[in-house]
């Protein structure tokens, strides 16, 4: 293994890749564990994410997009494999002050890349929702 590692309780930024070469949607993240085979990532509730929104001309036609600050619903942990092209992100939602698990989510992305600043994929929008039971 040649690529330097985080260490738990390290700072790193997610982002998506457009096809253009430039970040995207982006989140915050704190990492739980580096290894070989997985890299965990946390994403706190109340977490400030850059996020797509739609800008539509004045007859409500979109014309492009913009990314703005958007702050993040719940706890996720979101699990990272190298090589592979998905994750797994396993989130939790506050409920009158208890914390519930709120189901698994399968995101079908690229291959992570490492960076400076911490991981580069991009999503490939079909997704799998699992809820608990």
């Amino acid at each position: 293994m040649t690529e330097a590692r985080w260490q738990p309780g390290d700072e790193v930024v997610l982002r998506y890749i457009t096809r253009q070469e430039r970040p995207g949607m982006s989140w915050p993240a704190r990492v739980v564990e580096d290894r070989d085979d997985l890299l965990a990532l946390f994403i706190p509730n109340g977490a400030v994410t850059k996020q797509w929104r739609g800008v539509r001309d004045s007859m409500g036609q979109p014309v492009t997009r913009e990314l703005v600050d958007i702050p993040w619903r719940r706890d996720t942990l979101r699990l990272m494999y190298p090589g592979e092209d998905y994750s797994i992100w396993l989130s939790w939602r506050d409920e009158d002050g208890e914390r519930v698990f709120h189901g698994y989510y399968i995101n079908v992305e690229e291959p992570f890349r490492r960076t400076p600043i911490g991981v580069d994929t991009n999503d490939h929008t079909l997704d799998v929702v699992v809820q608990p039971d």
